[in-house]
């Protein structure tokens, strides 16, 4: 999450673009002017700037209209980076593990899971791009408290196997990605039919979605150190 939790940037709706070959020159039109864009060269690059981004504040999730664009070309080069490409050159970023705290940590650095950008959007009515920016964020936080919750139960089952051998890929890595898949599971907004006051409702719903998935992974757990 950033410093606010929420930034919201506009596209400059000025159309960007930049000149290509040699001997006869074409005007290519890039993506500068995104909202993505915007946000990554004026707000995130200040923040790494700053030393702040990302050992401090990391994104957590992005939101547009339309989906991400991707990079732009002329004659087969890259002219540009898209802002696909620029939002997970940003996730790469904010996952390396050197950005940990408490070092040192295992090098190489390997990339934390539980730190990827969602990126949500959406052609749709105004009504549902409503819906994604108000209950996207509440989905996301039970997720990653599910997520969590997840990650501390199975790396207990793992540390109370018998044996001295310990796989730190196991532990570091696997465990939490079996986690994320299996937090994947809660529903979303659009499994249910709710209105824009309806933000009590699906909280509310989806945190009892988060405790049955818990309870019902602690019973497999305690299931399987039985036998």
């Amino acid at each position: 999450m950033a410093p606010n939790p929420t930034q919201t940037l506009a596209s400059t709706g000025i159309g960007v673009y930049t000149t290509v070959g040699v001997y006869v020159e074409h005007q290519v039109r890039i993506n500068a002017s995104h909202s993505e864009q915007q946000f990554i060269d004026g707000f995130l690059k200040r923040l790494i700037s700053e030393g702040v981004y990302p050992a401090q504040y990391v994104v957590d999730w992005v939101y547009t209209e339309r989906p991400a664009c991707p990079d732009v070309y002329w004659s087969n080069k890259r002219v540009a980076s898209g802002c696909r490409t620029g939002i997970e050159q940003m996730e790469n970023l904010q996952r390396q593990r050197k950005w940990d705290p408490g070092q040192p940590h295992p090098y190489p650095y390997e990339l934390r899971d539980d730190l990827k950008i969602t990126v949500y959007s959406s052609f749709d009515s105004a009504a549902e791009i409503g819906q994604t920016v108000i209950f996207g964020p509440i989905r996301r936080e039970v997720f990653i408290d599910l997520y969590y919750k997840l990650v501390t139960l199975y790396q207990s089952e793992y540390a109370a196997q018998p044996g001295d051998d310990y796989d730190t890929n196991l532990y570091d890595n696997l465990i939490p990605a079996h986690a994320r898949a299996v937090a994947e599971g809660l529903p979303s907004w659009t499994d249910y039919h709710l209105t824009l006051r309806d933000r009590p409702l699906f909280r509310r719903e989806l945190t009892q979605e988060a405790d049955t998935i818990l309870k019902e992974e602690k019973a497999a757990v305690q299931a399987r150190l039985r036998k």
